[in-house]
């Protein structure tokens, strides 16, 4: 169903490195008018690094906002100047991680959350992995590991991981790899 929502006037209502707030004045599909108030971010990437043993890389940091330790799927989001989606995939795995990977597929793509948020985020596969060394940014306190994808998925069940991003990422993930093991099988 295509409903028209009018901006009348956007505003920078404050910014920083990592978001911008916005306020737009708004005539809704029904002629009311209102304001809409959202978070915008840069394009985000988010990675699913898997090794010769069938392992992925996984990073925890403690989030303040939650006032708890996140284990998560490597992921970040693109410069401001930037276009290339996967150079910033890349850069992210390195710089959190400290692997660079050989072979990259994009597996999908969606938002974060689409009713706060106009951010959304690609989803890559990285093999053929080799550990170079992390750099994490300035921000980041991160601990890492490497666990199997049966492990990750026990993580989510028991409520071990609880990133929205990692547990979409992660069933596209096996989407992804059911359909390519359907493929190589026929």
């Amino acid at each position: 169903m295509d409903e028209h929502w009018e901006t009348i006037r956007s505003q920078e209502v404050h910014k920083n490195p990592w978001y911008r707030l916005v306020q737009d004045d708004i005539i809704m599909p029904s002629g009311q008018i209102g304001k809409y108030t959202y978070i915008s971010r840069n394009v985000g990437v988010i990675i699913a690094a898997i090794n010769e043993s069938n392992e992925m890389y996984i990073v925890g940091q403690y989030r303040y906002p939650i006032h708890k330790f996140s284990w998560e799927l490597p992921m970040g989001t693109m410069e401001a100047d930037d276009s290339d989606v996967l150079g910033s995939a890349k850069r992210e795995l390195l710089e959190e991680v400290g692997v660079e990977a050989e072979n990259w597929d994009k597996i999908g793509t969606f938002f974060y959350d689409n009713s706060i948020s106009s951010q959304n985020a690609h989803i890559y596969i990285a093999t053929k992995l080799k550990e170079t060394g992390a750099n994490p940014s300035y921000t980041e306190f991160l601990s890492m590991k490497k666990v199997s994808l049966d492990e990750f998925e026990n993580m989510i069940a028991r409520n071990e991981i609880t990133d929205a991003p990692s547990v979409a990422a992660y069933y596209r993930l096996k989407q992804y790899l059911s359909k390519k093991s359907v493929q190589l099988d026929s």
